[in-house]
């Protein structure tokens, strides 16, 4: 699974590049170390088929579906697995339609060791690149409030990830960034995403247990842990 990122885009000299391949330009997008579920962040979009323009766009993190009583639903609804997602009567119509890119400086993952959880954190290999997570998006409206969300999609682990946990989020490499947002991508094409390979490798290493709580920020949650002997 995924359940907490950072966006650190400045560390990525590669970042302005690759948002204005997409047509965005004079973009900003805060300094986070510590993203969790129910915060809004910047999320990229493309809300018709191309040549329309790829927008960057503030949204909810934890999807709530159109049927939804009240937006809490989008706390069960962080991760869709990618495997899946096109079964899910919840997710099906926003996978075609409806998908987003979360640009990540890195994520965090837990390795379970009976009752020690101990946090990692993962980012691009090449320290000039940033990350974009695969998600997919809606729009929910109660009749008072107006609410964009997103969850990010989910596969199965690959090296350096499997090591520490059976779930990863999709990343998806630049190259094909513009086909994954275009709604109008036909759906046999989606289903090469769902393999753990994505063409992004990553590299890893423990981090200070001062991440666990979601409150907490700053560069201290991505550093390298040193352990002093």
């Amino acid at each position: 699974m995924c359940g907490r990122f950072s966006q650190n885009l400045g560390r990525h000299h590669r970042a302005i590049h690759l948002f204005r391949r997409l047509g965005l330009d004079g973009f900003a997008i805060p300094v986070r170390f510590n993203i969790a579920p129910s915060v809004t962040v910047p999320v990229l979009h493309q809300s018709a088929p191309a040549p329309a323009p790829v927008e960057l766009r503030e949204m909810r993190w934890g999807f709530v579906p159109e049927y939804a009583r009240d937006m809490s639903e989008g706390m069960r609804h962080i991760n869709a697995r990618i495997e899946t997602v096109q079964d899910k009567p919840t997710f099906r119509d926003a996978f075609l339609t409806r998908r987003c890119l979360v640009p990540a400086s890195g994520f965090y993952e837990w390795h379970r060791n009976g009752k020690t959880r101990t946090p990692y954190y993962f980012t691009n290999a090449d320290p000039d690149q940033p990350l974009a997570l695969a998600g997919i998006y809606t729009d929910w409206y109660d009749g008072t409030t107006s609410l964009s969300t997103f969850a990010i999609l989910t596969t199965e682990a690959a090296a350096p990830v499997q090591l520490i946990h059976h779930r990863m989020p999709v990343c998806v490499a630049p190259d094909d960034w513009a086909e994954w947002l275009d709604p109008a991508t036909p759906a046999a094409r989606l289903a090469r995403y769902s393999r753990p390979a994505s063409g992004v490798e990553l590299v890893h290493w423990e981090v200070d247990p001062y991440v666990n709580n979601a409150r907490n920020e700053g560069e201290r949650c991505s550093e390298p842990l040193v352990r002093f002997k």
